[in-house]
């Protein structure tokens, strides 16, 4: 039999700053990563201009792998994981929340490398 080539759903808590975590996803699907790639296609505008979606994929790549967090609001009710919510953090808690991310992401990419390497198959750079 060959190898597992399915996710299994897997989850991290990540530390944040002043007390506050967030449990995101180990691993992405293809249909998750593939979605979120999608904002970067290439859009034309109404006057024919194209451009990329740079502030989707942005949000999305955050979004994509957020399962559960303790952001609240003033009253200290937990705070909807939807991109209205990370479009209104300031904009300095919106970047540690992107560093999180980007951080996780690497280090399971490095994992899934070193994981290939002790099994003797080649990785794709």
């Amino acid at each position: 039999m060959g190898r597992v080539r399915t996710i299994v759903p897997d989850s991290r808590r990540l530390e944040l700053s002043d007390g506050d975590w967030m449990v995101v996803k180990r691993r992405l699907t293809a249909g998750e990563r593939k979605s979120v790639t999608q904002s970067l296609m290439l859009r034309t505008a109404a006057d024919g201009t194209r451009s990329h979606d740079y502030l989707s994929f942005t949000f999305d790549s955050v979004l994509v792998y957020v399962l559960e967090w303790s952001l609240s609001d003033s009253k200290g009710k937990t705070l909807p994981i939807t991109r209205a919510t990370l479009e209104n953090l300031d904009e300095a808690d919106f970047d540690e929340l992107e560093k999180a991310v980007d951080a996780h992401e690497a280090e399971m990419k490095q994992e899934i490398a070193e994981a290939k390497k002790a099994h003797g198959e080649t990785t794709a750079a």
